[in-house]
This record gives structure tokens, sequence and C-alpha cells, in this order.
């Protein structure tokens, strides 16, 4: 038997199997002060998609550009495509590095991206903030499922880097520390993961160290790593397993 919990639906089936922007009913049609849109900056493709009550109503991902002036034109392609008509009072953008406030300050995997204040191209009267994309991700999961709401819950994503974010009670911690690359980061992005065992042990040795310093309740992994074949997945929850015995999920 798989190690791993009955994995909640990944984000990715929700946003192909929600309702789109143009079909929202006129009690959602409304813009509602807590509507946000969300924006995944990654190294390799960055994501947008509106919420709207608690709900994902149209995603749309572009790849991630490689100069600042393109940046600027995906986001706005990214944002007219996901909320056409200005339905979100506030941004949420998740990015893989260092934040403050409506900046960020440096990112590894996009070197180019640095000091930029997001402010700079968000319309009047639109609140910007700016976070760890694995916080992000974890604020996400602890909106769509309460049942994480409960205990520690650590999560890390698996896509270029390696994110890290952990909430306590339903509060995600900001912990300075996980803005920055693991030591072993740079040899992560060296290394294939796909049906070589010998890697994804090597994975999960390294993931061990975070698992005894914050005695997860429950673990959730996401990320397009996690995603790509189903040896892996099963693979890496068996070696995670063998250091944390608390709850798996991945999404």
């Amino acid at each position: 038997m798989s190690p791993v919990d009955e994995p909640i639906r990944d984000f990715r089936f929700l946003l192909k199997n929600t309702t789109m922007v143009g079909q929202l009913n006129k009690k959602l049609s409304f813009r509602a002060a807590d509507n946000c849109l969300y924006f995944d900056i990654g190294g390799t493709h960055s994501r947008s998609f509106l919420v709207v009550n608690n709900r994902i109503y149209k995603k749309y991902c572009l790849a991630t550009p490689t100069s600042l002036a393109s940046f600027k034109k995906v986001i706005k392609q990214l944002r007219f495509k996901s909320d056409p008509k200005t339905r979100a009072f506030i941004w949420r953008i998740g990015i893989a590095g260092t934040v403050q406030g409506s900046k960020v300050i440096s990112c590894a995997n996009i070197p180019w991206l640095k000091n930029f204040d997001f402010k700079t191209i968000t319309p009047t009267g639109i609140k910007v903030i700016v976070d760890n994309d694995a916080r992000l991700f974890l604020r996400l999961a602890l909106l769509r499922y309460p049942g994480l709401r409960n205990g520690r819950v650590l999560a890390i994503t698996l896509g270029t880097g390696v994110g890290r974010a952990l909430a306590v009670d339903n509060q995600v911690k900001i912990i300075k520390a996980f803005e920055h690359r693991e030591t072993w980061e740079v040899d992560y992005q060296r290394r294939w993961f796909g049906s070589a065992v010998g890697p994804i042990v090597w994975l999960a040795t390294h993931l061990q160290p975070l698992f005894k310093k914050y005695q997860p309740k429950t673990i959730v992994l996401g990320g397009g790593v996690i995603h790509k074949n189903k040896f892996f997945r099963s693979k890496l929850s068996w070696e995670i397993k063998k250091y944390n015995k608390g709850r798996l999920i991945i999404i």
C-alpha cells in the first residue's frame, strides 16, 4: 500500500474543470473586496488565475521570458486573459526569491528580475502583495482544503528550484531563510528526477533536515517535478516516509 494519503485533486485539475470567467453568474460577477488575481512566477512558466468567492475561475500559462521588458508584457497579458473585467481588488504574486512589500529583491532562477516593484505595472486601486512562491502555494492549499488547517504543515514545491513554506494552525510563517536557495539546490538542478532511483533517494535525504527541524503533522508536495511521472511520486513518497511519519499529500 502506498504511504501517500488519497491525493487531493491537484490545482491543475481544478483549473481545467471550473467555470470560466465569461460564465460567471450575476451573483459572482460583482467586484468583491476579497477577489484576488494570483500570479505564480516560475523559472520556466508564469501562471495567473482569478479567485472569486474562494473559487478558481480562469487560469492562463505563458513561458517566463528572458528580459524585464518582456516580463512586463507577459504580466499584462496574463492579467487581461484572467481578469479582463478587473474583478480583483488584490494581486497576489508568488515568486521564488527574496521579497519585500510589493518588490522582488532577487530571484536565483530569474537573475534579471531584481529590485523590481510590481506597483509600477499595477492598475490604480489594486493592492499588490508579493510573496514567496512556496508560501503562496501553501496559502492556496489552506484556502482550498480546510482539513490542512490544524497543526504544523510543511509545503515543499519541486520545480526549477526547491520551495519551502511552513504553516502552524492555519498561519503561514514568514521564514526568510526559505526565500534563499538550499545549499544543495544547484546540485538538485543538475540531476534528472525520472525513474532513476539514486537521485530520488538523494533528494529525500536532503529534504530530511527540514522534517527533523519542523516536525510537520502534514507534508504537502507540489510543483512541476513532482508530477513528472507516477514512479517518481511513489518512490519519493516512500523515501520521505522513512523520515517523517505524518500525513503526506500531493497536490
